[in-house]
């Protein structure tokens, strides 16, 4: 789901432990928001791994570890199985990572189309940003390819927890942290809740720990947006290394 290395069981495992923390933090703001559990599950990512079942079909399984292991086995564990082979492929044919579409500004009621990147770790175990010069060429090449293929877009975005990284902002022009907002009301993905999932695709317990003590996360999902062109002016600066590749990249989602 996150990277080439990382088999099904131990993909399964981290997705297993991810939810029981995510549970807790909804259990934790239905107290703060003086709100029934069915109101800040939302926050979390069981709605999405339950592949889209109706929500009263099992927001009551939560309530004991029994029925949080069956509906883990009988509904998360089927939406795992659809959706990692098309996850590993996925990442096999990014660009260093790279994926992206063309989608309308996130937040906005705006029809105009955007780049719009996403990002899994294509060099694990390794961190990415070992390898800033293979990120460089590889976000070059699919903004290029969209510029060519598509001349009519204008902006890129990205929601990600990245968006806090300063290796990962050195990737864009300054305007690209200058044009952010908060992801909210909050919603539970991988924008929010990647953060907790370490470089080998393994839950990243040090930072859930960091996170229980501070009561809060320290690296929110942010939306950023810049001018494709003064993107592809910053990649392709006197230290960047260029590559290209040829075959469709972008497709198109409303």
């Amino acid at each position: 789901m996150w990277n080439l290395i990382l088999d099904f069981d131990g993909c399964r495992e981290t997705v297993r432990e991810l939810l029981e923390f995510e549970l807790r933090y909804a259990r934790r703001m239905a107290g703060v928001e003086k709100c029934p559990l069915s109101r800040t599950i939302r926050y979390t990512e069981w709605g999405m791994y339950c592949g889209g079942l109706p929500r009263e079909g099992w927001e009551k399984q939560l309530e004991t570890p029994e029925g949080r292991e069956k509906l883990f086995r009988e509904a998360v564990v089927p939406f795992l199985e659809k959706q990692f082979r098309s996850s590993i492929e996925e990442i096999s044919a990014s660009r260093a990572g790279f994926l992206s579409e063309l989608h309308t500004e996130y937040y906005m009621d705006s029809p105009e189309l955007l780049l719009t990147l996403h990002f899994r770790n294509k060099f694990a175990p390794d961190s990415p940003f070992r390898h800033i010069r293979e990120l460089n060429a590889g976000l070059l090449s699919v903004v290029e390819q969209c510029m060519a293929e598509h001349p009519e877009i204008r902006r890129v975005q990205c929601a990600s927890w990245l968006n806090n990284r300063r290796e990962f902002l050195a990737l864009f022009p300054p305007e690209w942290l200058e044009n952010r907002t908060f992801c909210l009301p909050m919603e539970g993905s991988t924008g929010w809740w990647g953060s907790f999932i370490d470089r080998r695709g393994r839950f990243n317990r040090l930072r859930a720990a960091e996170f229980e003590r501070l009561g809060g996360f320290t690296m929110p999902n942010l939306h950023c947006r810049c001018r494709i062109d003064a993107l592809r002016r910053h990649l392709a600066g006197p230290s960047s290394e260029l590559s290209a590749k040829s075959g469709s990249f972008c497709r198109r989602k409303g």
